[in-house]
């Protein structure tokens, strides 16, 4: 059990000793916790720069014009005050 799921469960204990109900409730606290890790591994793998492995070479391509429409200096984005 990693650290993010004891510290969820041991939140949802709290909550059921104050309100009185039973461990079904830390147990789906658990899985609510744990679905809501998957949810963001996810998100995270998804905005994980392409990587490419051609002959033993490592490639990474950048979307510069993500990165721009965010606010970042790129190449292109002309003069700035940095």
């Amino acid at each position: 059990m990693s650290t993010i799921e004891k510290a969820a469960a041991r939140l949802a204990s709290r909550e059921s000793q104050k309100s009185g109900t039973s461990e079904d409730a830390a147990g789906a606290a658990v899985l609510d916790a744990a679905e809501l890790l998957a949810e963001r591994a996810a998100k995270a793998a998804a905005l994980q720069p392409s990587v490419s492995r051609a002959a033993g070479l490592r490639y990474v391509e950048i979307d510069l014009e993500a990165l721009k429409a965010r606010g970042f200096i790129t190449p292109k984005a002309g003069r700035s005050q940095l």
